[in-house]
């Protein structure tokens, strides 16, 4: 990995940077451990259409430009390179796919910026996922670290901007409109996009301060922002919707002098009922959900046992991991083959080697790429 990167290279000095910046000094520790070993866009669902002729697509870093590949998961030899992505030294993009798997917007740093810092402004750039595409510049001044967020009609993006007093929310529509601000709060209270509901009314975001983190709905056609629920008195994060919009599932994150630990939930966001996943004794990694509404989460004992969880209609099943080291979920792939990035080593602490792995139906194991790569999402080219 990395030494001093993003997505997901990161210095611990940089996420400490971050935290101080968002929340003073008590709480800037709690992300360290999740961000050292998986930055990941957020993850979008295969159109059904797809299933049959969809390739993987993942950024591979690059000191001063990362490459966007399409690979075949049956055959990773087989891979395409769509297009270059220019950014600061040693800094990485941060990438958001489509929902239909046609486009990919992410977030870099310019290249011209001679210190470049995890805080420094970003640039927020489109391009399809076509051979040979090429970029275009949709947004100037975005926050790096905050993965943009589609609309389900990939008609909107949203994104996020903060300074020395605030955060914001921003929407930038693709046909050509003006930005609108939707959301903005004073710098003590930091704001992380989740998703848009399915019919595209209500944008989920979470409010994270040294209260906790509340998770709030904004109605994108009256304004009106409704709180939804207190997810946990401390820092959330990898909160990802269900498929069908009835579920959030979300890492909360715990700490002791000793080690740094996260616990998995799901809350229903129609009765606000918070149900744990993972066991509080263990860290999990990388919520995951497949069509059908079931709930994958990586996890590792303190002992250095890797398991996933599986919970499906309200009940938790375990299965085995790996025999060595651990796996972070990625995505769920058509036929019931999973994406995950495979680490060696036997802690978090000392994750050694990660690979891009494919897990297919029966079980077995394919690697993709060594590289120092980030997973971007199903493409439908």
């Amino acid at each position: 990995m990395q030494a001093n990167t993003t997505s997901p290279r990161l210095r611990a000095s940089d996420v400490a940077s971050w935290m101080v910046a968002v929340f003073g000094v008590v709480l800037l520790v709690l992300l360290l451990l999740s961000f050292a070993l998986e930055t990941r866009a957020p993850r979008t669902t295969p159109a059904a259409n797809t299933a049959s002729n969809g390739r993987i697509a993942y950024f591979e870093f690059g000191a001063t430009a990362d490459t966007l590949w399409l690979t075949s998961p049956s055959d990773p030899a087989e891979r395409e390179p769509v297009f270059t992505a220019p950014h600061a030294l040693e800094y990485g993009v941060i990438p958001s796919i489509s929902p239909y798997g046609t486009g990919v917007v992410y977030a870099a740093l310019p290249p011209s910026i001679a210190a470049p810092g995890p805080d420094s402004p970003a640039e927020l750039w489109y391009a399809p996922l076509n051979a040979g595409a090429e970029p275009r510049l949709v947004a100037s001044g975005i926050d790096l670290l905050v993965a943009p967020v589609w609309s389900p009609d990939a008609k909107r993006v949203v994104y996020r901007r903060s300074d020395a007093t605030s955060f914001a929310l921003v929407e930038m529509p693709f046909d050509g409109g003006a930005e609108r601000l939707l959301v903005m709060t004073s710098s003590d209270e930091a704001l992380f996009p989740i998703g848009f509901s399915r019919d595209g009314a209500t944008l989920y975001y979470v409010d994270l301060s040294n209260a906790g983190s509340q998770l709030l709905a904004f109605n994108t056609l009256s304004g009106s922002i409704t709180r939804v629920t207190q997810l946990s008195g401390g820092l959330t994060r990898d909160w990802v919707l269900s498929p069908d919009g009835s579920q959030l599932a979300f890492l909360a994150l715990d700490y002791t002098p000793e080690a740094i630990s996260s616990r998995a939930y799901v809350v229903d966001l129609a009765t606000t009922a918070i149900q744990p996943v993972s066991d509080a004794h263990a860290s999990a990694f990388g919520p995951i959900w497949d069509d059908d509404g079931a709930l994958i989460v990586g996890t590792l004992s303190p002992g250095g046992g890797s398991s996933f969880v599986q919970l499906q209609d309200g009940k938790t099943s375990q299965i085995l991991g790996p025999q060595s080291g651990f796996d972070v979920p990625l995505a769920y792939l058509p036929g019931d083959a999973r994406l995950v990035r495979a680490f060696a080593g036997a802690s978090s602490s000392a994750p050694g080697r990660a690979s891009l792995t494919l897990i297919d139906s029966n079980d077995e194991r394919h690697v993709l790429s060594t590289s120092d790569v980030t997973f971007v999402g199903w493409s439908a080219r």
